[in-house]
């Protein structure tokens, strides 16, 4: 890219090491800001920032809209390209941000799409579980209604993130941050089954590294993506007669619901003996035996390992991108 190469290299480091950002976001930062300084500088002629003004970046924004690119992807465009005059602004790279005063576009509001629980119930019910990828598309829907992490959480869970003694999966999101959920009797005992009889199937013998200790496996051993749960949950939604398009992502309502449904009712003092082992996890002790940490009466047991799923009949799921 010659003029803007340095510049660009340095912004991509500051997002990638100081933001945190996953790997499909920073890679659309990094494609957007590609396509925009080669339009800037080949275009337009134009070989420094300085030399950028806004009218140059409408020129631009023009360009993207009579490729009929959607409205959500030229607002991503507008924020890159804003953020990355910000940074060169505040390294000095560059005196004003030309893009300051431009206005993102107005996006559609759609509603998402909702799952009820027997709809839910139904795409479980049509996994054949006596087939090796069955074993795992179980372990992953359970999972995921059970958890209510998102799906790139999910793709991103290894075997070591499983903490079944107290009911929890850690879970790594946006930004690198952890959280620990609960997840119930009937996601634990999908998960585990996948784990002793097929998770085996997918490996790569002669390529050990290839499943990047992931849990959930594709069929060349390597990693699901993102898209291949997608088709993953829809296969089994039309086998179920389910016509909604939907990713399976649920928003935080319907994950503080399910919470409420696993631990909700335990008393305080339970929850205050929890918060020893639960550090333990977080900070990567080793744990010998956490059932030391966390006795529960028999009465209470329920609560942790019961089927969140089955407890209301009535409740609602919310599914979107």
């Amino acid at each position: 890219m010659g003029a803007f190469e340095s510049e660009l290299k340095q912004y991509l480091r500051f997002i990638k090491l100081e933001k945190g950002l996953a790997e499909n976001s920073y890679h659309s930062y990094e494609n957007d800001l590609r396509r925009y300084l080669l339009f800037i500088r080949n275009d337009l002629n134009i070989h420094s920032l300085g030399g950028i003004t806004i009218g140059h970046i409408e020129n631009y924004l023009a360009e993207l809209t009579s490729m009929g690119l959607a409205v959500s992807t030229i607002a991503r465009n507008i924020s890159s390209i804003r953020n990355f005059h910000e940074f060169a602004v505040a390294e000095r790279l560059a005196e004003a941000n030309p893009a300051e005063l431009i206005d993102l576009p107005k996006k559609a509001k759609n509603l998402p799409e909702v799952l009820h629980a027997h709809e839910v119930e139904s795409i479980i019910d049509a996994i054949d579980r006596t087939e090796t990828a069955g074993i795992r598309d179980a372990a992953i829907i359970e999972t995921l209604y059970a958890s209510g992490m998102r799906v790139s959480e999910l793709t991103n869970l290894s075997p070591d993130k499983l903490f079944f003694e107290i009911g929890f999966i850690r879970v790594i999101g946006k930004g690198n941050k952890e959280r620990l959920v609960p997840v119930g009797g009937p996601a634990q005992e999908a998960i585990e089954h996948y784990i002793d009889t097929a998770r085996k199937e997918f490996l790569d013998p002669s390529k050990p590294k290839k499943s990047q200790n992931k849990l959930f496996l594709n069929q060349r051993g390597g990693p699901l993506s993102r898209m291949s749960v997608w088709n993953i949950v829809n296969k089994y939604a039309k086998r179920a007669g389910i016509e909604k398009v939907f990713l399976p992502k649920k928003n935080e309502k319907d994950v503080a619901e399910i919470e409420e449904d696993v631990i909700g009712n335990l008393k305080v003092e339970y929850l205050e003996r929890m918060e020893p082992i639960l550090d333990l996890i977080l900070e990567d002790e080793v744990v010998e035996d956490p059932k030391e940490f966390f006795k529960v009466p028999e009465s209470h047991k329920n609560q942790i390992t019961g089927n969140s799923a089955n407890n209301d009949s009535t409740k609602e799921v919310t599914v979107m991108d």
